[in-house]
């Protein structure tokens, strides 16, 4: 506190020392002084005047040393000077005071007020802006209860401050200028009919407070209408709060809940295998412990009651928003039991199910995404498969075949997409290698919550294979039916050709008996006897066809035999194929006819040679032993009920173009080509040679790959040798005068005989019937030395002529002729017998027909 001294001199030392110990400063300048003292020297009301805030003290005629004694008392001759100091001072220091409160009420953010008599006489600036006025003027004089927006409020405030004379924090409601109502804490002091107190806006703080009371009553009815139960727990462990569901799930109510630890769970949870699952593998211990998000643990837990409950939990770490400081976790309980329960008894359902989809005698799987899922034992048994680890995770496309890996991907999918098929047939590529055949249905199901297709099979291999057995009998039937046809009719053909070519030869030999050697009509009969033998040629592969071609059957070395025609071979080639040979030694013997074989292997070399097509190529000769069992044979042309064992294969394969499945199935129809020059009568002379000698032909050809013939013989059980040549020579005898019948149906072949005949001596008697034969040889038995028959007459009425021939003339030697073979000649006349003593197969020579007559007249 500053005094100011304007008579410095009137103060001693040892006064101005007292003042200053009394915390005083004294100043002879200042021009703010607490106190001033001045003496009557000074102009009292000028000095009011500069001074005006300051207290004014005049000194009298004093000069003491000191103001106070030891026991805080004035001395006398100080006491007047002592207490106006004090005076002014304790004035000075309200002043400060009074400024100082003045200053913290205008600027107090709370609203200050007194009233008297109900009326406002005082208001500071946050009153008044509280109230939403422009200043204090409008409000000073006012009744208070105005303000109040229930007027009650007002009376039940001085009803209180009648009793307890002051109220803390009593809240009020006012209404501002402007109409709006504001929440006011009101704490008042009342003396008398005085009232002071102070407002505080908590409008805001009670519209916060509402807030978050509606946000809280909104948490808390979407935590309870959450699916999941919900919980907070700190980071000592202990449960801060829990939703309804979590309550329900754990069977605890909110304060059993909110009391516990999560430790205190850990005798009731179970890990899904039934073990015990202890508190510090929760997912809401790892939250706590590494302050990380924690994936899904399903667990089981033991409620009060023994219920066993089932439930997916996951912690979420908690943070202040603030500082980021981890406060707890935040548990997440989603309820499966029902889930859990279906699932067991899902799962009971499926084990059920699995058990006879395992035991069903039909092959079942499961196929996702083109993957095996499933197979059950019977499918595992269809592939082949040791163990289900052979097939699942493989595609099921790897099990059939690949050229109809589309065709079953497009099915899958239509099934998938709901459509309904008809069982379809596969072939199935097993793990061994073998291949079988499927019937197939399938249907889309749901396979481990994957679209998927339950694939049902029926191994249908026995069934297909009698099938393939039935197609392949049926359609060899028809083929031999084809071939028997077409033989019966090329025989029949052949047979009708050679009795022209008889007439025709027989005519050309005639004409050249007649004419002399330097006729020049023998070159056109050297013509006519060349066509003729062309056309015999044409006849005779005709009849091998029909497999009635003459056979001279010995033991033969089938190696030998094609080594001997090599050169033969080499040069029916082209120029620019390559011949190859490969022939086994020391094969078995084959019984057949060496010529026959002899055209089979040329026929079907000069095939393979033309196969080329006059590019440079290879022709492959190779012969071997096989050993075949009937399913091979069955596979094979001419498989006439052949026996299984030893066989040499004659094996020719060319390089050339090969052949489509159209040409082949011709390949063996006479007359049919694929030359410009060729008859058609090479493969099937071949077909017929090989039926005849009882033997099997198989063929592999491919498009671009060229063509393999094999040909079966079946081993001879005598040791292989080549017969001496089938031409024997017989010296004719004198068959002047002799007397000959000559029996057959062509009237021009009777004339030509008529004259060669008669030419070589014979008398001749003819018949062109049975009837007449019989009534001939009757009237003539004495004279005839021998009979010249046509077959197709003698075998007529199942050989009933012949017989009778031989019981009109026992020993009539008689001579049979036809088109056909020896061996068919026997057969037509039901076997060998003693009265034929010859066969003579159309067209012959008129050389050959000496010799044979000459045998016969023997």
């Amino acid at each position: 506190m500053i005094v100011l001294v304007l008579k410095p001199q009137r103060l001693s030392d040892e006064l101005k020392q007292t003042l200053e110990g009394a915390g005083f400063e004294l100043s002879t300048t200042s021009g703010a002084p607490d106190v001033v003292l001045f003496d009557r020297s000074h102009d009292l009301p000028g000095l009011r005047g500069r001074f005006p805030e300051a207290w004014l003290v005049e000194l009298g005629d004093v000069d003491a040393p000191a103001l106070l004694d030891a026991d805080d008392t004035w001395l006398p001759q100080d006491r007047e000077l002592g207490r106006r100091v004090r005076v002014a001072v304790q004035r000075t220091q309200l002043k400060q005071e009074a400024q100082l409160y003045r200053e913290m009420v205008e600027t107090s953010p709370a609203g200050f007020f007194r009233t008297e008599h109900s009326r406002l006489t005082f208001v500071n600036e946050s009153f008044w802006r509280m109230l939403e006025y422009e200043d204090s003027s409008t409000l000073l004089g006012q009744d208070v209860v105005a303000q109040y927006a229930d007027p009650g409020d007002w009376q039940g405030l001085i009803d209180t401050l009648k009793d307890q004379r002051r109220v803390k924090a009593f809240e009020i409601t006012a209404v501002t200028s402007a109409g709006r109502h504001r929440r006011l804490l009101l704490s008042a002091n009342r003396a008398g009919d005085t009232v002071v107190g102070s407002l505080v806006d908590v409008t805001q703080v009670k519209r916060v407070e509402a807030d978050l009371r509606a946000s809280e009553e909104l948490i808390e009815r979407l935590l309870d209408g959450v699916p999941g139960g919900v919980v907070f727990v700190g980071l000592d462990g202990s449960v801060g709060m829990g939703n309804a569901e979590a309550q329900r799930i754990l069977g605890l109510s909110y304060d059993e809940l909110t009391q516990r630890y999560v430790t205190d769970f850990s005798t009731v949870t179970l890990r899904e295998d039934g073990s015990p699952l202890p508190a510090e593998e929760y997912p809401v211990s790892q939250a706590l412990l590494t302050g990380r998000e924690q994936p899904p643990m399903v667990i089981g837990v033991r409620t009060p009651d023994g219920e066993l409950s089932w439930a997916v939990f996951k912690a979420v770490p908690v943070r202040d928003p603030e500082t980021g400081e981890h406060t707890g976790a935040l548990v997440t309980i989603l309820d499966i039991t029902a889930r859990k329960r279906a699932e067991e008894n899902v799962q009971r359902s499926e084990n059920r199910y699995r058990e006879l989809v395992e035991r069903s005698p039909d092959p079942i799987s499961i196929v996702v995404k083109g993957k095996i899922a499933f197979a059950n034992r019977t499918a595992l048994g269809l592939v082949r498969a040791n163990a289900a680890s052979d097939v699942i995770g493989r595609s099921v496309f790897d099990f059939f075949d690949p050229a109809r890996r589309e065709a079953l991907n497009h099915r899958s999918l239509e099934i998938l997409d709901g459509a309904s098929l008809a069982p379809f047939e596969e072939r199935l590529l097993r793990l061994d290698g073998t291949v079988g055949w499927v019937e197939l249905s399938a249907t889309a199901v749901t396979f481990e919550g994957e679209r998927a297709l339950f694939v049902s099979s029926r191994d249908i291999t026995a069934r297909r294979d009698a099938e393939n057995r039935l197609r392949r009998y049926e359609a060899q039937m028809q083929h031999t039916q084809k071939l028997e046809s077409l033989g019966i009719l090329a025989g029949g053909i052949a047979h009708d050709f050679n009795n022209l070519l008889v007439a025709i030869v027989g005519n050309a030999d005639l004409a050249r008996l007649r004419l002399g050697n330097t006729s020049p009509a023998l070159e056109c009969l050297d013509r006519i006897q060349a066509a003729a033998q062309r056309a015999t040629d044409l006849t005779n592969q005709m009849l091998a066809y029909s497999g009635k071609s003459r056979f001279v059957v010995t033991e033969v070395d089938l190696s030998q035999l094609v080594a001997e025609m090599s050169e033969l071979l080499g040069s029916v080639i082209s120029k620019r194929a390559t011949l190859h040979r490969d022939l086994a030694e020391g094969l078995p013997a084959v019984e057949a006819d060496p010529t026959q074989l002899g055209q089979v292997v040329m026929n079907l070399i000069t095939n393979a040679s033309d196969a080329l097509e006059g590019s440079e190529g290879d022709v492959f000769v190779s012969t071997r032993l096989v050993d075949v069992d009937r399913g091979f044979l069955q596979q094979t042309y001419l498989d006439e009920g052949l026996p299984e064992g030893r066989y040499v294969c004659l094996e020719v394969r060319d390089t050339g173009c090969g052949m489509d499945e159209t040409t082949r199935s011709k390949i063996f129809d006479p007359f049919f080509t694929t030359k410009a020059t060729g008859r058609g009568l090479g493969l099937a002379a071949t077909l017929g040679i090989v039926r005849g000698h009882r033997g099997a032909m198989r063929i592999d050809t491919e498009i671009g790959s060229g063509t393999l013939f094999r040909i079966y013989f079946p081993c001879s059980n005598a040791p292989s040798s080549r017969a001496p040549s089938y031409a024997t020579s017989i010296p004719p005898k004198a068959m002047a005068g002799a007397g000959i019948l000559v029996v057959d149906d062509e009237a021009p072949l009777l004339e030509v005989l008529r004259e060669q005949l008669a030419g070589m001596g014979f008398r001749v008697l003819t018949a062109e019937s049975q009837q007449q034969t019989l009534e001939l040889l009757a009237r003539t038995e004495s004279m005839v030395d021998v009979a010249l028959v046509d077959v197709s007459l003698a075998s007529g009425g199942e050989g009933r002529l012949l017989r009778q021939l031989i019981d009109i003339a026992p020993r009539l030697p008689i001579v049979l002729t036809s088109g056909y073979t020896e061996h068919e000649m026997r057969e037509r006349v039901g076997g060998p017998l003693d009265q034929v003593v010859g066969y003579l197969q159309k067209p012959y020579t008129h050389a050959t027909l000496k010799r044979a007559l000459g045998r016969a007249l023997r």
